[in-house]
């Protein structure tokens, strides 16, 4: 059995903003909306990846759900447009670096803690 990527999990205290968050500054799309287990269920389209955005499970063990995810990646050939894009809309920038193959790369506050590293294309 080979093993495939599935979806990614965001669990936010809000995450009806938490997806627009996603929507506002990295062109997700939502693609449904509904109520399960107690509270809102959003499911994104996360530049082609299949991404959830939940509170905590009311049927699932409560010691082992967690808010957020650490980082995610996106590359892109508009690094600067981007990159201003972000600053603009007040979004905290925590780290950025050039790399030796001359590669930009800048690391952005998310909601809930997550980190949003944006990758220059080369």
């Amino acid at each position: 059995m080979a093993v495939v990527f599935n979806h990614l999990h965001f669990k936010s205290p809000d995450p009806v903003k938490t997806a627009r968050w996603y929507v506002d500054h990295v062109g997700a799309k939502i693609v449904s909306e509904s109520v399960r287990e107690g509270g809102a269920f959003i499911q994104l389209d996360l530049q082609g990846m299949p991404a959830y955005v939940t509170g905590i499970f009311q049927g699932q063990d409560k010691g082992r759900q967690r808010f957020g995810l650490e980082h995610i990646a996106l590359s892109t050939d508009t690094y600067d447009a981007e990159y201003a894009k972000l600053k603009g809309d007040g979004s905290r920038l925590l780290d950025e670096r050039a790399e030796v193959i001359g590669r930009r790369t800048s690391w952005w506050q998310g909601p809930d803690g997550m980190q949003l590293e944006l990758v220059e294309k080369v």
